[in-house]
């Protein structure tokens, strides 16, 4: 789609219905047809092909957004953790915790800029309840969109859930926004176990 400032953009869409609606204004011949992708897989081919400067989604649609090639190289060029988001996306549990368990599985924290101790964030709690629920992000995209303020650090999985378990967190929350998952502290504390008696050679704790 061709900009008002003139830019050239690639249009991609959540709804059928704002593709038809589009494709029908522009006047194009012939049948209009869909192709579902995934999110990922359409990025890396926008920064593939320089021929689109930004992206555009669901364009004249009720809500849209145009994402600059740059946020795009900053998305896909941090760590991120795809299997749990693909886990979370699905609602397994199970898939979710065996994300975390391959050695180059990543987990991201978001840390407050002119924080001292460099804490990661936590979950609000109930008024009158201290925060107890430690945030840990599948990617830097999602630590932005509970706050773009946040400074962004990486970590191998069973580090950071080890992490969490050392400051003595109630819980542990992959993601902040939808989908999420919430951890109890024995999950964490399994899951590390397993991690390290992998790591040892020995069976895994029944």
């Amino acid at each position: 789609m061709r900009a008002p400032d003139g830019a050239t953009l690639l249009a991609v869409y959540a709804r059928a219905a704002t593709a038809r609606t589009v494709f029908e204004a522009a006047g194009h011949p012939g049948p209009m047809r869909l192709e579902r992708r995934s999110g990922i897989r359409i990025l890396e081919g926008f920064l593939a092909n320089d021929s689109c400067q930004d992206v555009v989604v669901e364009p004249n649609g009720e809500v849209s957004c145009r994402i600059e090639r740059r946020l795009v190289e900053w998305a896909l060029g941090t760590p991120r953790n795809d299997a749990a988001k693909r886990a979370l996306l699905a609602g397994s549990m199970q898939q979710l915790l065996g994300s975390f368990m391959a050695p180059t599985a990543t987990l991201l924290m978001g840390v407050r800029p002119d924080d001292p101790q460099q804490r990661p964030v936590f979950l609000r709690a109930e008024e009158g309840r201290d925060p107890d629920t430690i945030v840990l992000f599948t990617s830097a995209p999602e630590v932005a969109a509970m706050d773009p303020e946040l400074q962004i650090r990486s970590a191998p999985a069973v580090a950071a859930l080890r992490y969490a378990l050392g400051i003595g967190a109630g819980g542990v929350s992959i993601n902040a926004l939808g989908p999420t998952a919430r951890l109890e502290p024995g999950q964490v504390r399994e899951l590390v176990e397993i991690a390290e008696a992998r790591e040892a050679g020995q069976p895994a704790p029944e």
